[in-house]
């Protein structure tokens, strides 16, 4: 039985190999188009999330709040499946008062069952209404390893300038006081 199955699969390669020398003899792939524009080159964008976690002393000026968790437990980026809510301010400068380019809107979720590695799964929409990408969006969805210093997350789409948009951002904070933190994003993408 097993030397038929052997003898089965020797005809299948043989049939395969055959198969692709006379399409490689009749020219069947046809060669490169000379016209075909280069590879997308990679493109970078820099800009800082000024978010101002909720600690409900300040909700006033927050724009980062906790919506839901495990019962009985803080709503806090180290417990355990804690959903936050994000409207945070996109500037050009790490400053808060620098120039306002757009928000960040979507949800955080702590990932990290143990706690300790403030792992978050992030899915942001940035919303640019100023500067070189105004009137675009960028997608991010992924973890963010918060022991981390510098800590990558995919890009999955954009509109705009930034349609089709494929990559990778890099999430870096750069000052936490408190409830407040900057946080540079540098975003490594291709588009169409």
């Amino acid at each position: 039985m097993s030397s038929c199955k052997s003898l089965a699969f020797a005809i299948h390669v043989l049939f395969v190999l055959g198969t692709c020398l006379l399409a490689s003899e009749a020219n069947f792939f046809p060669p490169p188009c000379p016209s075909a524009p280069p590879p997308p080159s990679i493109n970078t964008a820099t800009y800082y999330l000024q978010a101002v976690i909720a600690n409900g002393t300040n909700n006033a000026v927050a724009n980062v709040f906790p919506v839901a968790g495990v019962q009985g437990r803080q709503f806090t980026l180290q417990e355990f499946g804690t959903i936050f809510v994000v409207d945070a301010n996109i500037t050009t400068t790490p400053s808060p008062t620098s120039t306002l380019v757009g928000q960040a809107f979507g949800t955080l979720v702590a990932v990290s069952l143990d706690g300790t590695g403030y792992s978050v799964q992030v899915s942001l929409t940035n919303v640019f209404t100023s500067g070189p990408l105004a009137g675009s969006t960028l997608v991010v969805l992924g973890v963010s390893n918060g022991a981390q210093q510098q800590r990558p997350v995919p890009i999955v789409g954009g509109t705009g300038a930034l349609t089709y948009a494929t990559g990778y951002v890099v999430y870096q904070t750069i000052s936490q006081q408190g409830p407040n933190l900057i946080i540079e994003v540098t975003a490594y993408y291709k588009t169409l």
